[in-house]
């Protein structure tokens, strides 16, 4: 039993070797330093340090804020659309029709 142990240890540590050597392809490892729009992002052996994710973090959450602004533009200029028909008088039960057609100086969000 102890025999079969000590090969099995051996053909694992053989095979852990030859992985070990296998060389990874350079396009797809992250290299020291990348320049961006953000600035210079460093990375130690593919790991950002503090200051390039705090800077990675803090873009993140301006994306997070646009995207939120994004998705909810239509709805608040729907509500705003609303709350401008009931000033005029026009409730749930009321048709609206506007005289004239919108043109460029209609102030209405997209």
């Amino acid at each position: 039993m102890k025999t079969l142990y000590f090969l099995l240890l051996f053909a694992c540590q053989v095979a852990c070797a030859a992985e070990m050597t296998t060389e990874i392809p350079a396009n797809i490892t992250i290299p020291d330093e990348v320049q961006t729009r953000l600035g210079t992002l460093n990375f130690d052996d593919g790991r950002p340090d503090k200051a390039t994710a705090a800077a990675l973090l803090d873009n993140l959450d301006f994306q997070n804020g646009v995207q939120a602004f994004l998705n909810t533009n239509r709805a608040a200029s729907m509500v705003a659309m609303k709350r401008g028909l009931r000033s005029q008088g026009a409730d749930n039960q009321t048709f609206v029709l506007f005289e004239q057609l919108t043109d460029s100086r209609s102030l209405l969000l997209g």
